[in-house]
């Protein structure tokens, strides 16, 4: 189906999205709601498939998509698309797409530059890259892709079997300026995730591992607590 290159796709209930200019569609499905254009194809879930040369993935358990504007240059398209590689099938927790997570990391570090938007992209590529043959894949495309100190940011990320996480890993991850910030937006996210834990013990324990976290990479964890929503794909604050 072609289609112009800025059109956007969204959502649709939980089992489908559209191509459109994104303000929904017709009572009967078969026009957009803002121009009119006709619809000619719904994409239902569990495709997998090229859109407007990019990459737009909806399963049965992660749905989200990328609207070709939000990739601003071939790097952080090549960030986007290993990142992909690694979490497409991937949920968090509460089973909500952890390619939102990876997405909503590299947009609160973005302002700080092109290199740190790559590292939130990847910051959990090697360490979640399964198997190991994917695995070795993930670390050659890194390496190949990006410099020195996109690697050296996104290995001070990744936690080694057998690291304490505060005692080893954390102190490790703080002697790289990029992965602290990276690491700050990480733990941010994952806090303000936490009302959503059903289990009050657990969702006391884990907040009070990011808030330590967040203060022991120089910050005042609770007040970075700001309560996140799934929504449309994404996540929004509260």
């Amino acid at each position: 189906m072609a289609l112009p290159e800025k059109t956007e796709a969204f959502i649709r209930d939980d089992y489908e999205f559209t191509a459109c200019c994104g303000a929904g569609l017709s009572d009967d499905k078969k026009f957009c709601s803002k121009c009119g254009k006709k619809v000619d194809r719904i994409y239902l879930k569990g495709e997998e498939f090229d859109f407007v040369d990019k990459i737009w993935y909806h399963s049965d358990r992660a749905r989200f998509v990328i609207h070709p504007d939000t990739i601003k240059n071939k790097k952080i398209e090549i960030a986007f698309e290993i990142a992909l590689r690694v979490h497409k099938n991937q949920v968090d927790k509460k089973n909500y797409p952890y390619m939102a997570h990876v997405l909503d990391i590299a947009s609160r570090v973005s302002h700080l530059g092109e290199t740190y938007e790559i590292v939130g992209l990847l910051h959990d590529a090697i360490e979640d890259a399964e198997p190991d043959k994917l695995k070795k894949e993930i670390v050659e495309a890194i390496e190949t892709g990006f410099s020195e100190e996109v690697l050296e940011a996104i290995t001070a990320m990744t936690k080694n079997e057998g690291e304490d996480y505060f005692q080893d890993y954390l102190p490790r991850l703080k002697k790289n300026k990029i992965a602290t910030a990276v690491k700050i937006a990480d733990s941010s996210h994952n806090l303000s995730k936490a009302h959503l834990i059903e289990d009050k013990s657990l969702q006391d324990k884990l907040r009070n591992k990011y808030i330590k976290a967040l203060d022991e990479l120089g910050e005042d964890g609770k007040s970075l607590e700001k309560p996140l929503v799934y929504c449309d794909g994404k996540w929004k604050q509260m």
